[in-house]
């Protein structure tokens, strides 16, 4: 696996920063997956600046989505849970308490996002 590329895949920059997905070691030196509590942990980790522009996440999000199902398609499931989650996150927790959330999405579009998680998840 390439270290600068998470989970195998291409990289996921957030803040100019490549963030891998770390393996859990054991006091023996051996790795052990990690807990969904580690996994949810990293999703989270630098996720969200709201002085970011709105329209900055949205792609970030898009992007998140596209390397969880790369991950899952290699059968990294750890990988493609972090990267889902985040993209989850994003979109239903972190962009509707935007400064920008009301002022550029109509209505239909606020929905219509709101909907995006069933996108994320089973496509």
């Amino acid at each position: 696996m390439n270290p600068e590329t998470p989970h195998g895949g291409g990289p996921v920059r957030q803040n100019t920063t490549i963030i891998p997905h770390t393996p859990v070691r054991t006091p023996n030196g051996r790795t052990r997956p990690s807990s969904i509590a580690e996994l949810a942990k990293e999703a989270m980790d630098d996720l969200w600046d709201e002085n970011k522009d709105f329209k900055h996440y949205l792609r970030v999000a898009e992007r998140y989505r596209r390397e969880g199902k790369e991950c899952a398609k290699r059968g990294d499931l750890e990988g493609a849970f972090v990267q889902l989650a985040r993209a989850a996150t994003l979109v239903l927790e972190k962009l509707p308490l935007h400064k920008d959330y009301y002022g550029i999405l109509s209505e239909n579009q606020r929905h219509n996002l709101s909907l995006v998680s069933l996108f994320i998840f089973y496509c």
